[in-house]
């Protein structure tokens, strides 16, 4: 509904600007590659866990902890994707508006690290009995095929995140140099289309064979496309700086931000500052150009 919505408002904007400026839009298409920063993030958090000073072999003084955990996210983005179709209108004075529609992908991997950062104090609570009744002395794996470290160095650390968005621009733009220099900026809304998020661990595989129990590392690939934990709509700024080496094309680069949280209900915050590098292709230059050479033609 929400993307419904964002679509129907870039359709309301489009025509209410059409109808303000009779002289008509231009389109351009936009590619660029988009290489989001690398960020980091700290929480801390207090916690408790229990330790044991064993008087003999049955008995024991439980021991609370508490402490300070701080969890380090690291997330480590790819280069990503921008794809956009977008309408200008000339505001006179050489500024002109601009809106669209547009494509993003982005992709990283976002690891974390625990520690304990402080020991608050460590309290001596009770004396517990560690005397258990027998139980069957069965060992879980009679025999192990290959080793942990031998599965571990196959698989990926941390959780792969990959996001593709339809995003709303609508920003201002001042030409220079008789149009060929483009300066803009603006603010963007974009929600996703379409997410996966793919971490690796590993499990224990085990069979029963003549009564032992054969044990085998191996790795699980889990990858949840629900984009539950995907924020719904985000909100960013972005600025560039172009420039036209031929009639119809230019080269752009510039810099966004997101300004919302790519994550819902979960501790990592990733709000990327990206910079970018692409191309702009107007789409009805020669057209204007034309149109406008055939209207001084008339006047004379």
């Amino acid at each position: 509904m929400k993307k419904l919505l964002i679509l129907l408002l870039t359709l309301a904007v489009i025509g209410a600007l059409q109808t303000v400026y009779a002289q008509g839009p231009t389109f351009d298409l936009r590619a660029s590659l988009v290489q989001p920063l690398n960020a980091e993030m700290s929480l801390t958090q207090n916690n408790s866990y229990y330790t044991y000073q064993f008087l003999d072999e049955t008995t024991a003084i439980r021991i609370i902890n508490e402490v300070v955990y701080e969890t380090t996210y690291t997330n480590e983005a790819k280069s990503g994707k921008n794809f956009e179709i977008g309408m200008n209108l000339d505001l006179g004075k050489n500024w002109n508006i601009r809106t669209g529609l547009g494509v993003n992908l982005i992709h990283f991997r976002s690891t974390q690290s625990t520690s304990i950062s402080q020991v608050i104090r460590s309290v001596p609570m009770d004396t517990i009995d560690l005397s258990f009744p027998t139980v069957n002395n069965t060992p879980y794996c009679d025999q192990t095929i290959n080793s942990y470290s031998d599965v571990i160095e196959t698989i990926s650390e941390g959780t792969l995140t990959e996001v593709v968005s339809l995003r709303v621009p609508i920003a201002f733009s001042y030409q220079l140099l008789q149009s060929k220099f483009n300066v803009g900026a603006g603010l963007y809304l974009q929600t996703p289309l379409w997410s996966s998020r793919t971490r690796q661990y590993i499990n224990i595989h085990r069979e029963t064979i003549d009564d032992e129990n054969i044990c085998e590392y191996v790795a699980i690939t889990d990858i949840d496309k629900t984009g539950n934990n995907i924020n719904n709509l985000q909100i960013g700024w972005n600025t560039w700086m172009s420039y036209k080496i031929l009639q119809n094309l230019s080269i752009e680069i510039g810099v966004m931000k997101n300004m919302s949280n790519i994550f819902v209900g979960i501790e990592n915050r990733y709000d990327p500052l990206s910079l970018s590098i692409g191309v702009r292709y107007d789409l009805n230059n020669n057209q204007t150009a034309a149109s406008a050479t055939s209207m001084d033609h008339s006047s004379e």
